[in-house]
């Protein structure tokens, strides 16, 4: 089985592309803020991971700022 996060499959990257060649812009960008909502949501190793790497670098940094840093994360 395949352990690479679900989004970081070849199979999944080029079905991706080959839809985006097909959809505008516009589009492409609210599909892509909602995969990225979505992953925000479901990999909580993965979005722990980054909060712990943002409390590090920014130890005082309030829980409030963590976690909206933390979502602009995973929509870049």
């Amino acid at each position: 089985m395949d352990s690479r996060h679900f989004l970081a499959r070849p199979s999944v990257y080029r079905c991706g592309l080959t839809v985006a060649r097909y959809l505008p812009s516009f589009l492409l960008y609210a599909i892509s803020d909602r995969f990225a909502e979505l992953s925000y949501l479901l990999y909580k190793k993965e979005k722990a991971g980054v909060s712990a790497n943002i409390k590090k670098i920014f130890p005082d940094l309030p829980e409030k700022d963590v976690k909206r840093i933390t979502f602009r994360v995973f929509r870049n």
